[in-house]
């Protein structure tokens, strides 16, 4: 029942969802069709808005899934399979900035080894025991610098390192563990343990 006072509606207003604001408009001056009408238009501007609204959320979502999967690409772009070091594109590309701040002055010193003999070890071996031999050096150069510089595999059996803000001497000590490390380093070979043999750096 309408309270006194209040605009007198249809059955039809009476039993809408919305016949608070068809009285609301009523109020106003409005006939009765006057305002289901209006109320009608500005519930179909608010879905519209709801609809563009959501479009946009999903798109935004959309740009942001792309995003990490190109940047997930560029990330595997940029690095060796077999090792999951950087590989030789990436570290070119990275030395051009490194060097660019080591001509303003900031310290940077690089090392660049290859496993000795490697040709000769595949060939006793085998190409998987030489994968093996591949992916323990790169496990040891991967301990023994410190987060943020940069190892890659360089060649088949070349490896390069950045050291971005290490001066010489940080890099002669890094050198010496890593070919302390790989020298102590065996695998096993048709059953047996095996020297990895040395690197020259």
């Amino acid at each position: 029942m309408l309270e006194s006072g209040e605009p007198q509606i249809s059955a039809h207003t009476l039993k809408s969802p919305n016949k608070n604001l068809v009285i609301a408009r009523m109020k106003k001056g409005f006939s009765e069709s006057e305002a289901r009408s209006k109320v009608a238009e500005g519930l179909s501007h608010l879905e519209s808005r709801n609809i563009v609204r959501t479009i946009r959320k999903e798109h935004s979502e959309e740009q942001l899934e792309a995003e990490k999967i190109r940047a997930k690409l560029e990330e595997l772009a940029g690095r060796d399979p077999l090792t999951n070091l950087y590989n030789r594109r990436y570290f070119d590309e990275r030395i051009i900035h490194y060097i660019n701040r080591a001509a303003k002055g900031e310290p940077l010193s690089a090392i660049t080894f290859d496993i000795d003999h490697f040709k000769q070890f595949n060939d006793t071996y085998g190409h998987d025991v030489g994968d093996e031999v591949i992916k323990k050096i790169s496990a040891i150069a991967i301990k023994n610098v410190k987060p943020g510089d940069i190892v890659a595999r360089y060649g088949g059996e070349e490896f390069a390192i950045l050291l971005p803000k290490a001066n010489l001497k940080a890099a002669q000590r890094a050198t010496e563990r890593i070919r302390d490390e790989f020298k102590k380093t065996t695998i096993l070979a048709k059953g047996e343990p095996i020297a990895v043999h040395t690197a020259s750096f």
